[in-house]
Formats: structure tokens, sequence, C-alpha cells
């Protein structure tokens, strides 16, 4: 029976056994939070990107569109500066 009672109390033991007790879990822990912390950058950066995109939409709608006009490409590349130039002033 001793060899019974031996087995029970190892599997005892690795039920009891955390993640911490696993070679490497630490590592991965680490390199998961560092992933998670790159995705919520990036999903910030992307909500920026968005936002900026509505306005640079909004402007060209209410500036270009109202007045019914043909840009050229050096109007166009004019206008893309001077919309840069705003959001920049806007942070």
């Amino acid at each position: 029976m001793p060899v019974q009672d031996d087995r029970t109390e190892m599997l005892a033991a690795a039920a009891k056994r955390t993640d911490r007790d696993q070679p490497g879990s630490d590592d991965l822990k680490q390199k998961l939070e560092k992933a998670k912390e790159k995705i919520r950058l990036m999903e910030l950066e992307l909500d920026k990107l968005r936002q900026e995109n509505k306005t640079l939409h909004q402007l060209l709608e209410s500036e270009v569109l109202s007045d019914q006009i043909n840009l050229t490409f050096t109007d166009g590349e004019t206008l893309g500066r001077y919309i840069h130039m705003c959001l920049k002033e806007q942070d």
C-alpha cells in the first residue's frame, strides 16, 4: 500500500502545482504581457490614425467639395500640407 500512497501524493502535488512551477513559464508570461502591451499601443495608434483620417475627410469635404473646384496635383499637395499643419497644431 505505500506505493499507492506515494502515487496519490505525487498526483496531489502535481495537481497543486501552479504555472510558476513549470520551467520557462515566467518568460512566456513576460512575452505575453509585452505582446499585449504592443497590441494595446497599436490599437491606440490605429484609433489616432482613424480619427486623423476622419478629420482629413471632413476638411476635404468642407473646403474642396463646397467650392466645386477641380484640384490640380499641386493644389492637392498644398492642401495636404495645410491639413497636416492644422493637425499638428491640434496636438
